[in-house]
């Protein structure tokens, strides 16, 4: 099971890229979680002027049967950005795994006594 964050660009909010997010994942086992958009103005941002940026996780939803798995979601939402004429900036993956030890317990980072 894996989750994904995602940024992109473009005219988020003057084409409401949420709305046909929304359509794109009706019905699907997924959602869209952690949604930041950032406007550089309002007057500036509207009417299509200066593009926005939007950042948000991409993550199965939890009583989803079976595969828990983004990338078919992970499809439609990345068409809907390119039909809107939206720029990925990244995609990155967040795996669920065993859990990382923290570098305190890294003997060669500790300091000698």
């Amino acid at each position: 099971m894996h989750e994904l964050k995602i940024k992109a660009s473009g005219h988020v909010l003057e084409q409401d890229l949420l709305g046909q997010f929304y359509e794109a994942l009706r019905g699907r086992d997924c959602d869209i979680t952690d949604i930041e958009i950032f406007c550089p103005t309002l007057k500036g941002g509207w009417r299509e002027q200066c593009p926005s940026v939007i950042i948000f996780k991409l993550v199965p939803e939890i009583d989803a049967p079976g595969k828990k798995d983004v990338e078919e979601c992970y499809d439609l939402l990345r068409d809907v950005m390119r039909q809107l004429g939206c720029r990925l900036i990244y995609r990155k993956e967040i795996a669920y795994g065993p859990p990382v030890r923290e570098a305190r317990d890294e003997p060669y980072l500790q300091h000698p006594e």
